[in-house]
């Protein structure tokens, strides 16, 4: 029987603990992904948008859309804009126009996300002629960063906390 309340739920606790260094985990390894290793779609551009009629919520400004004539869906690029946002690392989707050739490095949308994603919203890289036009940033390493320092210090605490 336990003595108090955190001493039933301290495997709880540290089951969270494990869940949240694994999310970390994930990121870290997602966020260093090699380019090889993501999915890729070359063709035409058809269609270049600050909006688009299967995105869900309302408009941000901080997002484009390009849509290839070979390809079911669209790909969403977030190009943030305010201080504080997760910039890409590079971009210069201005200077992409109807009709252009483009090669989209991306992931689908994982299902635990949302299964019936119409947008990919995981872009990682747009090249013309071989060039970079779009960079995604650092965005899953800072979360990467964050989950796993979070979790070794629940881990330290738990492990030091005397009940």
């Amino acid at each position: 029987m336990p003595q108090n309340a955190y001493d039933g739920l301290k495997p709880f606790f540290w089951l969270g603990t494990i869940l949240i260094l694994a999310a970390g985990l994930y990121f870290l390894f997602w966020s260093k992904k090699e380019l090889a290793k993501f999915k890729q779609v070359t063709g035409i551009i058809s269609f270049l948008a600050k909006t688009h009629p299967d995105a869900v919520g309302m408009p941000d400004a901080k997002n484009r859309y390009v849509q290839l004539s070979n390809f079911d869906k669209p790909f969403e690029l977030y190009l943030g804009g305010d201080t504080g946002d997760f910039l890409p690392e590079f971009q210069a989707y201005d200077q992409l126009k109807m009709g252009d050739t483009i090669t989209v490095y991306y992931n689908e949308t994982p299902p635990f996300v949302n299964a019936s994603a119409k947008i990919i919203v995981f872009t990682q890289q747009i090249n013309k002629n071989g060039q970079p036009y779009y960079l995604r940033g650092d965005m899953n390493l800072y979360f990467a960063n964050f989950f796993i320092m979070v979790g070794v210090l629940l881990a330290l605490f738990l492990h030091f906390y005397k009940s």
